[in-house]
């Protein structure tokens, strides 16, 4: 029986943001702590399948994150399930405070 290859961790967490474009669409964004883009996505519609397909071609293209950050989304509880099968935890920003743009809207910001 052969061993599972040991899953390959960065220490720093990935930050997940969407937003609708002038046309309609949704731009769904995975960045790391430096805005760095990871991998993104153009959808008509927002869908657990895409959020699924985004964060797997994150996962296979880089180190897993120990924590995913999203400061809302609608599919909030499908992220929840997609990040408890890799073992990756999913917050929030914390409530109260300051908002400033996390990484993933920078990102957005540069793209819309």
């Amino acid at each position: 029986m052969s061993t599972p290859a040991p899953v390959r961790r960065t220490e720093s967490g990935w930050y997940l943001d969407h937003a609708s474009t002038a046309d309609g669409r949704f731009i769904i964004v995975i960045t790391d702590h430096h805005a760095t883009v990871l991998t993104h996505r153009s959808v008509t519609r927002l869908t657990p399948q895409d959020l699924t397909a985004t964060l797997a071609d994150a996962c296979a293209s880089h180190p897993l994150p120990h924590q995913l950050t999203v400061d809302h989304s609608p599919l909030y509880d499908v992220l929840q399930q997609i990040c408890d099968e890799r073992g990756i935890t999913l917050t929030r920003p914390v409530i109260g405070a300051v908002h400033m743009k996390g990484p993933a809207e920078q990102a957005l910001s540069r793209m819309t």
